[in-house]
């Protein structure tokens, strides 16, 4: 199993614009990926008016990755409109072998 992670940050007064952006756009395009086991968005201040907006997805594989991510997986996907809300991206993700699981959220899933 595969961890991606993105982050951004967001001016703090458009951090709930921007994750409505997300949930339209991203959550979609994780919801028709093969191989995406599921994902999520954090949030949290850092400060200075700043919000800071983590998105990360499972998948069962580094091939189910490639697939979503296109032909440079290490790259990060970015969806149409969302940059008019971040005052600073990622340009890549970061990925993790997944070496222990023992919650429910990811059952059945096959460590790597």
């Amino acid at each position: 199993m595969i961890m991606r992670q993105w982050t951004g940050r967001v001016r703090t007064s458009d951090a709930g614009t921007l994750l409505d952006h997300l949930r339209a756009n991203a959550s979609r395009a994780f919801a028709r990926a093969d191989g995406n086991l599921g994902h999520q968005f954090l949030v949290r201040s850092v400060g200075n008016g700043l919000t800071e907006i983590v998105a990360i997805s499972w998948w069962t594989s580094w091939a189910a990755v490639a697939a979503f991510a296109g032909s440079k997986p290490k790259l990060a996907r970015h969806f149409p409109d969302g940059d008019q809300f971040l005052v600073d991206r990622s340009e890549t993700a970061e990925h993790y072998n997944v070496m222990h699981n023992d919650g429910a959220m990811l059952d059945g899933a096959v460590l790597l």
